[in-house]
Formats: structure tokens, C-alpha cells, sequence
């Protein structure tokens, strides 16, 4: 190699150093503001609840603690912002059914809305006892405080549409028209799995259902991906960006985003072998930057956009699939909940969970028969 070779290869060299020391400096800058700001009690910082209307809680579905999170966040806007409306990544249908055993009590209605979505996170154990713990906190309220929770997304169950009309026999037009509408929705969706679509439907959903029930503030815990209020790296506009963005949004520029960032956590996932469905516990590796913040607390949340945070100053990804794109790091979410060492929620049938080795067998003898 000639002597411009070694130069090429010199300030080539040179410059990854720079990179990368760039790049090591400004994560020790992120992890000190981290460590200064981080709180072991889940609420929000005084100014949030004046600033804001719409909250989201952005998960990764399958995780024990996310309930921990939706519960003291609940509570938290409750009690300080009269906050009673729990919107949920559910259909109309069976949200409207949840706000029936919400009223009575019967379970039986709560294992069978749960039943319509078996193999996914909403057939878990935890779900279910959140629903208890909601029922019997409502009970210490009076009737017109109490919390509701109203589905938003497309009507993914049939099951469910057909039970709603057997408890509501209400022939208001527009409500059927609404549940025919978000039926066929699902139906284009599932043929196409056009996500934009769905995302575009739940933002719909919800100034339909605003102006139905009446709901000013509210919270909604949904799947990460639903809750970036700026463009994501594959261009992805979510219904998190449609709140904070669209004109005719009742919540522009009044939507927070709490990013949940999980570390030595596991989830749940189904998985189906020759039709027949099961679970599997996975480890969360690869979604979100190892972070060796200050604290042995299983939750630890974080305000990231006070004027000397790195994170409201400069793009922060800590994402491992590089999800942001330009901006700063709160042009897409507000705060950080590091949840720590969380296990896997468990679905109602214990009994269909796999093991890795009970996969290896199974994948084995499939490959037998072909």
C-alpha cells in the first residue's frame, strides 16, 4: 500500500475514534443526567398535569410490570387530574363489556371478553387481575367519579361484537354504523396488514368516542410502536404523531409520551405449531440499550425534557434498532420508566406454555413429517 493509502487509512481510523468517542461521551452525559433525575416513585412532575391532555404509556405487551405501571400512573392522574377515562388498545365492543363487569362484578363477563383474544398479551393473568383490582377500587367511589375504560381500537373479535348486542340492544344508527365501520377495517387490515390503516382508524376512534362519552384528560398504555409523536426511522407515522400533529386534533401539542425501557426483563409471545396455539417467555435483549443507571428499584422513571437534559437538546437513541430519526430524543417521548429484572406475564392457560427444549422437540418432529 502506497503512502496516500496509509493516509486514507489513517484519517479514516482517526475519525471512527472521534465517532465513537463522541458517541461514548454523549451516553455518559445521557446515563449522569439519568442517574440526577431518576425517581423510584411513578408519578409526574407538577407541571406535567397543566401541560398535558393525553397520555400514553408506550410498552412492550407481555411484561408483569407494565400493570404496576398503568396502576400507579392511574392513580397518579386520578388523584391529582381527575383523570377517569382509561382508553384501551381493545375494540369498542369489548371495552364496552369490560365497563359492564366494571359496574357488576361478574367475572364470568371478564373471562369471556378476555377469551375473545387468547393468544394474545390480553389473555394473561396479570390483565385479569388489574380488572379485579379496578372493579374493587371503583367500589370505593361514588358512582359518577369513577373510572371507565373505553376500547379504541378496530373490532378484532366477531365474539365480541356479538356479545356487546346481546348486552345492548340500543339501536342507535350511528353506533352500529360505528362497529360495521371498524369491522371492516379489521377486515382490510388483516388482508393487507397495512398498519398505517389501523393506526389511522384508532385516531378516528377516538374523536368519535371523545365526543361520545364526553372524556377530556385521559391514559392509554399501548404496544411502543403506537406512541412516537414524531416520525419514526422507517417513516411510520403512529397514533401517537396523529394526536400530537393533526390540525383538527383535540389534543395537539398536548400529548405525553412515557417510553417504558426494559432491562434483564423477559415477555410473553405465542407461537403456533400445526394450528395449535402456545406460549413462549422471551428474554428482552436486543430492543433497548443496556443502561447501568443508580438504582436496585424494579421502576425507575425519568423526566427527560427539562432544559439541561441531553435528551431535549440532541437526538438520544437508545433504542437498539435505531427507531429515531432527527430531532431530539423528546420530540418523540417526554420520560423513561426503566423497569428492571420484570418476569413474563402468564396467560390464563399455564398449561400451554413451551419451554425452549419442549420448542426444539416440537420444531424437530415437524421437521420429521416434511
Amino acid at each position: 500500500m502506497g503512502l496516500k493509502g496509509q493516509l486514507i487509512l489513517l484519517i479514516i481510523f482517526v475519525s471512527l475514534l472521534g465517532f465513537l468517542y463522541e458517541k461514548n461521551d454523549e451516553y455518559k452525559e445521557a446515563l449522569e443526567y439519568i442517574n440526577a433525575q431518576g425517581n423510584t416513585n411513578i408519578v409526574l412532575h407538577d407541571e406535567d398535569y397543566q401541560n398535558y391532555e393525553f397520555f400514553i404509556v408506550s410498552e412492550i405487551h407481555g411484561v408483569n410490570l407494565n400493570y404496576q405501571v398503568k396502576w400507579e400512573l392511574l392513580m397518579d392522574l386520578y388523584n391529582k387530574k381527575g383523570v377517569n377515562a382509561l382508553l384501551l388498545e381493545l375494540s369498542y365492543t369489548s371495552g364496552y363489556l369490560l365497563n359492564e363487569y366494571l359496574k357488576s362484578g361478574d367475572e364470568k363477563i371478564l373471562e369471556k371478553v378476555q377469551s375473545f383474544y387468547r393468544g394474545s398479551p390480553f389473555y394473561t393473568l396479570d390483565e385479569f387481575n388489574f380488572y379485579k383490582k379496578l372493579y374493587e377500587y371503583n367500589q370505593t367511589l361514588p358512582v359518577d367519579k369513577r373510572i371507565q375504560v373505553i376500547g379504541i381500537d378496530i373490532e378484532h373479535s366477531d365474539e365480541s361484537v356479538k356479545l356487546y348486542y346481546q348486552f345492548n340492544d340500543d339501536n342507535d344508527a350511528r353506533i352500529i354504523e360505528y362497529i360495521k365501520q371498524n369491522t371492516d377495517i379489521r377486515d382490510e387490515f388483516y388482508k393487507t396488514r397495512y398498519h398505517s390503516l389501523r393506526e389511522k382508524r384508532m385516531y378516528e376512534n377516538i374523536l368519535f368516542l371523545k365526543e361520545m362519552y364526553g372524556f377530556d384528560a385521559c391514559l392509554v398504555q399501548l404496544g411502543a410502536k403506537h406512541g412516537f409523536l414524531e416520525v419514526t426511522s422507517d417513516n411510520y407515522k403512529s397514533l401517537g404523531y396523529y394526536l400530537d400533529k393533526k390540525e383538527d386534533s383535540p389534543y395537539r401539542n398536548r400529548v405525553l409520551n412515557i417510553m417504558l425501557f426494559y432491562q434483564d426483563s423477559q415477555y410473553l409471545e405465542s407461537t403456533y405449531f400445526k394450528g395449535e396455539l402456545y406460549y413462549k417467555i422471551n428474554t428482552l435483549t436486543k430492543s433497548y440499550r443496556k443502561i447501568l443507571i443508580n438504582s436496585n428499584s424494579s421502576l425507575t422513571i425519568v423526566k427527560l425534557d427539562y432544559e439541561n437534559s441531553p435528551f431535549k437538546n440532541k437526538l438520544i437513541d437508545l433504542h437498539q434498532s435505531r427507531k429515531l430519526k432527527v430531532g431530539a430524543t423528546t420530540d418523540y417521548y417526554q420520560y423513561i420508566i426503566f423497569i428492571n429484572n420484570a418476569e413474563a406475564s402468564l396467560p390464563l392457560d399455564k398449561i400451554l406454555i413451551l419451554t425452549k427444549g419442549e420448542i426444539l422437540k416440537k420444531i424437530l418432529k415437524l421437521g420429521k413429517h416434511n
